[in-house]
């Protein structure tokens, strides 16, 4: 999930990168990319957002969701997907010590 001004960016430049008049395959993945997307906007009285029943269903979610920030997005997920992509210790210091090397 983003701000709408963040989305707006982020689009923009997949969008300045694409040849939508002549290139049909731009096109159709533009189509795709802009399909079913959500402007979710806080409820006024309670500031609560209403996230619809196709995303959790898209997302897995049963029971629980878990909204994750990270940078400039929040990244919501199934309490259950979530917790099973947690590296272990081992993993994320390779990937630190690869990162460091670059």
């Amino acid at each position: 999930m983003y701000s709408y001004e963040e989305w707006e960016r982020q689009s923009g430049q997949v969008k300045d990168s694409l040849d939508l008049t002549f290139n049909r395959q731009h096109a159709t993945f533009w189509r795709e990319y802009m399909r079913d997307r959500d402007i979710v906007e806080p409820d006024a009285k309670f500031g609560r957002i209403s996230i619809s029943r196709k995303l959790l269903d898209a997302i897995g979610v049963d029971k629980e969701v878990v909204f994750s920030g990270n940078d400039f997005k929040i990244e919501i997920w199934a309490k259950e997907r979530f917790e099973a992509s947690r590296l272990s210790n081992e993993e994320f210091i390779a990937i630190a010590e690869s990162l460091s090397k670059k």
